[in-house]
């Protein structure tokens, strides 16, 4: 994993921790608004900055391959690939543990989940 999505992964835990009386409250909590109107939840944010990551990983790997339109291959990529629905279900164990974890075992599991469901290829690494 690049030095960059670890450290990403900090502070996203950063800022569930200083947030962590309305994450205990409820995962479907609403967040905030977003630039239509829609309220989004910490547990829509915690998917949404998940598949992020995962796919500026892709793409940091398909840019080091010569691929120059790496981050749109990587977000179709990943938009058709059934890892959106496996970051979901490996989620809700993140919100069910979410009370009882410490930073280190909410980044561990955070890391698990990118890790298990990394786009690149072996031979890209």
């Amino acid at each position: 994993m690049p030095p960059f999505i670890y450290h990403m992964i900090l502070s996203l835990c950063q800022l569930f921790d200083k947030h962590k009386s309305e994450l205990d409250t409820s995962a479907t909590q609403a967040l905030r608004s977003d630039n239509q109107g829609n309220l989004i939840s910490w547990k829509q944010y915690l998917q949404a900055s998940v598949g992020t990551l995962l796919i500026l990983e892709q793409s940091f790997y398909l840019s080091q391959q010569g691929d120059h339109d790496a981050v749109s291959s990587a977000a179709q990529e990943y938009k058709t690939s059934d890892i959106p629905t496996k970051v979901n279900v490996a989620l809700k164990d993140v919100f069910t543990h979410y009370g009882t974890a410490s930073k280190n075992e909410k980044v561990d599991m955070i890391c698990n989940i990118i890790t298990q469901n990394h786009m690149v290829r072996p031979e890209a690494r």
